[in-house]
């Protein structure tokens, strides 16, 4: 038998196996969800932001120092088409320059959205993961920003992320600025900003709830205190 035949064989039982592992998670994810009480889990959104706060994003209550963590989520940096372009020449220059020694690829780090008060604090990460900046938008400046839910309808179920029967949700943010706009895109559940600048959805199912819960509650508490940044959530707003 051609080799090519094992090859394409082989192709075809690891896509069966990658297939079947979605829909068992997707499986797993709707039984989760579809038996949560969403009440009770929205009057848990305190606890599950304090573990994460007190856990692998402790770096976040040290920045905010002694002001208050209301409610807190991740971004990332509004990547369009145009932007794509932009830096794959930016990166083809860099790479004639090393005369193609070096591969360059830009790198768009996570962004993290902490409401405080009246106050919304944005925090950027550098390569490494520190804080590399730390911006503070007041109640003027938020007043005069813009949150739109821009998720995409249609398109295949294995390409799109489900908590149960609800929908991962996008957001674009449009923060005020006195020189122009910081635009940056949310979801409606919090996530783990990666080096490509793409979020993830944990692995394990009962992560998911924690994050699903954090990110509405954000969503909820922004939308509450500035009813112009008010957007849908499948969170209830308690």
């Amino acid at each position: 038998m051609p080799i090519y035949v094992y090859i394409i064989s082989g192709f075809i039982i690891i896509y069966a196996l990658v297939f079947l592992l979605y829909k068992n998670r997707m499986r797993k994810t709707a039984d989760a969800f579809n038996n949560l009480d969403l009440n009770n889990e929205a009057r848990n959104a305190v606890t599950y932001q304090m573990d994460y706060l007190d856990g692998a994003y402790a770096f976040i209550k040290e920045q905010l120092k002694t002001a208050p963590i209301d409610a807190f989520t991740s971004a990332r940096a509004q990547h369009t088409a145009a932007d794509e372009t932009k830096d794959l020449a930016k990166n083809l220059v860099k790479g004639i320059a090393t005369m193609g020694t070096v591969r360059f690829r830009t790198v768009r780090t996570a962004k993290y959205l902490v409401l405080s008060g009246d106050t919304l604090h944005l925090l950027d990460t550098n390569k490494s993961g520190n804080i590399a900046a730390h911006l503070i938008f007041d109640r003027q400046h938020l007043q005069s920003s813009s949150l739109q839910e821009t998720t995409k309808q249609g398109g295949s179920s294995f390409t799109q992320q489900h908590f149960g029967n609800y929908r991962l949700r996008t957001y674009k943010l449009s923060l005020y600025a006195d020189d122009q706009p910081i635009v940056l895109d949310l979801y409606s559940s919090f996530l783990t900003i990666g080096p490509q600048n793409q979020g993830t959805v944990a692995l394990r199912v009962q992560d998911m709830v924690p994050q699903f819960v954090v990110g509405g509650n954000f969503l909820n508490k922004l939308g509450n205190k500035y009813p112009n940044l008010k957007v849908t959530t499948d969170l209830p707003n308690i």
